[in-house]
């Protein structure tokens, strides 16, 4: 077992930031001709009702500890409240090149027995790309600063991404590049930091104490996919990933690093003009490596406080995806199921299994109705049980939008 010590940013992950600035610096500068040039402005309001299970997404532990204290508790049992979503979608868009601002507010709140669970989301998402005859370039950006539950998990209804907040900063450039009429090539880069301003909440039992601990971290990842065009109805990806995350307390000695590769092959068909399915398989492979543990994982004894002890493991995970999508004019209906690694609060890695159903009905003009629900259960890369758990939402959703066109 070795000592706690300072791990170095690989110098490859330095050096493909530097290769996307510059490969992105023209972009950055891209003008357009006016004349075609127009904004486009659309605002909506959703309103709707959530119904969750372990809505304080409890790992199994937690709640075992929380019943064998209190055998009547209901810290782990489901909730109920209702939700305001306001944004805005503001466009600058010409023929080759768009930009686009999409600011969100959310505001959820709980019956009164759940009222630590209320919380605020504030996101701001910025895109800007060009497009021309042979593919397309462009960056997103997004920040956003949420209550710690709004963002452990995704919300059930599609693209909406305590007292504990989490402010997340991530950036994405990319590039489409067509090689010949049935083959393109994607390429992209992601960055994202995440921090959390941490506060014990006083209305939480003593025996939570992982409720009110979590880690920052920062996850990086580049993707390069081929695609193949069999007709104008079918295709075939074959993708190749890695990535690295780093997790650790402010003012504690853990620290975990994990770098990750995974290769995907995937296949997407459109069943009739209204109807689409894909599935996507592959394999990821994770190198995880801990430092400054207070116990020996392999003996379950304490390390000396001047000498923390360290650890590593490797660990393969199949992942993958299959998807339903149906859209009419008046009607769309998204179903998925999906195994992925994705970085989690609480200092690792995790894979996480996830079911999401959706269904919107246009009503009129300007009034929507949707249903959505997700599902999903994760546990830490590397094996472990100390970050079993799942969560269930349910969400009715009225949508309202402001202007008609």
């Amino acid at each position: 077992m070795n000592a706690s010590g300072a791990c170095a940013c690989p110098s490859y992950r330095r050096s493909a930031r530097l290769f996307w600035l510059a490969m992105l610096a023209p972009v950055l500068g891209l003008t357009s001709a006016t004349a075609v040039a127009y904004w486009e402005v659309i605002p909506y309001v959703d309103a709707g009702v959530t119904l969750e299970d372990n809505p304080r997404y409890l790992n199994d532990s937690a709640i075992a500890a929380a019943e064998a204290v209190d055998p009547g508790t209901a810290i782990g049992d489901d909730a109920m409240g209702i939700f305001i979503d306001t944004r805005l979608s503001a466009s600058y868009k010409t023929p080759a090149n768009e930009i686009r601002v999409a600011p969100q507010v959310r505001k959820t709140s709980y019956l009164k027995s759940n009222e630590d669970l209320n919380a605020d989301t504030w996101l701001v998402n910025l895109l800007a790309t060009h497009q021309d005859q042979r593919g397309s370039v462009g960056i997103s950006a997004n920040y956003r600063e949420t209550g710690l539950r709004s963002s452990e998990y995704d919300n059930a209804t599609p693209d909406f991404v305590g007292n504990d907040t989490q402010t997340t900063k991530d950036v994405r450039p990319f590039l489409n590049y067509t090689l010949s009429p049935r083959n393109t090539v994607e390429l992209s880069f992601s960055a994202s930091d995440v921090a959390y301003d941490q506060a014990v909440n006083p209305n939480l039992p003593d025996n939570l104490p992982l409720t009110s601990s979590y880690f920052d971290y920062t996850y990086e990842q580049t993707v390069l996919a081929i695609n193949h065009y069999l007709n104008d109805k079918n295709f075939l990806q074959v993708s190749l990933n890695g990535g690295g995350f780093d997790s650790q307390q402010p003012g504690l000695a853990f620290r975990n690093s994990t770098d990750s590769f995974g290769v995907n092959a995937a296949y997407n068909l459109a069943i009739t003009p209204t109807l689409s399915a894909n599935a996507n398989f592959g394999v990821t492979r994770s190198s995880v490596e801990l430092k400054g543990l207070q116990r020996d994982p392999l003996t379950g004894a304490f390390c000396p406080e001047d000498a923390l002890c360290s650890a590593s493991d490797d660990d393969r995970n199949f992942v993958g995806d299959i998807g339903l999508r149906k859209r009419s004019e008046l009607t769309t209906l998204n179903f998925n199921v999906s195994r992925s690694v994705a970085p989690g609060s609480n200092g690792s890695e995790v894979v996480r299994n996830q079911f999401r159903f959706y269904v919107n009905r246009t009503v009129t003009q300007r009034l929507s109705v949707s249903a959505a629900s997700y599902y999903t259960d994760e546990s830490a890369v590397a094996g472990g049980d100390r970050l079993n758990r799942t969560y269930l939402t349910i969400e009715p959703t009225l949508t309202w939008r402001l202007t008609k066109t």
